[in-house]
């Protein structure tokens, strides 16, 4: 989703809607939970689960699973 406003950017064609980092910001909900922090926004615990992690830490039920670079 990130690949057209980049090519934009890159070409200097002018667009509509979030630059290119926004759209991978955006993309990572990891990430995007991390800048939200940052910027005292609230947000949910959460845990980005990796391959082989089987422990959860910190979330109460309850608790919703979603793959982190999935759209809806």
């Amino acid at each position: 989703e990130a690949y057209i406003p980049n090519l934009c950017e890159f070409l200097g064609i002018a667009y509509t809607g979030s630059d290119a980092y926004a759209q991978i910001v955006s993309l990572d909900k990891s990430l995007c939970k991390e800048f939200a922090k940052k910027l005292a926004i609230p947000t949910s615990n959460s845990q980005l689960l990796k391959k082989g992690h089987r422990e959860l830490r910190d979330l109460e039920f309850p608790i919703f699973l979603k793959p982190n670079f999935e759209g809806s």
